[in-house]
């Protein structure tokens, strides 16, 4: 694993996954159980992934997996049943990117972007049904509700969510929940927000204004007396 390996921990479960490289080949591994003992299975894919969701519901992960000549990245999900292989969800001409599992593992959101447009789709894991449209007017980087009839996306600047019912093939209405200035992940790859297990608060990074005195350079003269003065 390099420097760079990305671990997640499977929900509800004393499980971890891993994403690591080696040289241009990406290896997922699970181990289980944690702290007990290391049977461990991996499986290699050819080129750049990354682990970017896990369900104990489902009994897998999704991951994005690319960069390929003619559909770019794309969404697999491996299912942790013995014997079993990756299967493509999406895998348009376009970028598919940071999929989700719903809390259920019926469902994966996730993002399409192409021709400097983004948008949130929604379909069901095992496949069968409409693809859905969740975002009205572009999004990325979606997130479900904890209960499952939400989907919250990052449109710009702006949070937004979407009421979301499994038995429509309509999602609700996008409202806006806040706006600010938080930092935006340049990489499709990883995620730049996260949702508390209460589905009530969002962590995201800010940026400070820079101070006035960030690059000014400050000579104290007679430190050492200054040091025995202060610690008197």
């Amino acid at each position: 694993m390099n420097a760079n390996s990305l671990f997640r921990f499977q929900p509800e479960q004393p499980r971890t996954s891993s994403t690591g490289s080696l040289g241009s080949t990406s290896l997922f591994c699970t181990l289980t159980p944690l702290l007990t003992s290391l049977a461990w299975s991996a499986t290699l894919f050819l080129g750049m992934a990354a682990s970017q969701g896990w369900s104990a519901a489902a009994n897998a992960i999704v991951f994005t997996q690319g960069y390929n000549a003619t559909t770019k990245q794309d969404i697999y999900v491996q299912s942790l049943a013995p014997g079993s292989k990756p299967r493509c969800v999406s895998c348009t001409v376009d970028h598919d990117i940071l999929p989700s599992f719903s809390p259920d593992g019926q469902w994966i959101a996730y993002t399409v972007s192409g021709n400097g447009h983004s948008d949130i789709y929604a379909q069901r894991y095992r496949g069968g049904g409409p693809i859905l449209r969740i975002s009205a007017d572009g999004g990325t980087n979606s997130l479900w509700a904890p209960a499952g009839r939400e989907v919250f996306y990052r449109r710009g600047n702006e949070m937004w969510t979407v009421s979301f019912n499994p038995a429509q093939t309509v999602p609700g209405k996008a409202r806006r929940l806040f706006s600010g200035q938080y930092t935006a992940s340049d990489s499709s790859w990883n995620r730049d927000m996260a949702l508390s297990p209460d589905g009530k608060r969002f962590l995201m990074l800010k940026a400070l204004p820079e101070s006035p005195d960030s690059h000014r350079i400050q000579i104290v003269l007679n430190w050492f007396e200054e040091l025995k003065r202060v610690a008197r």
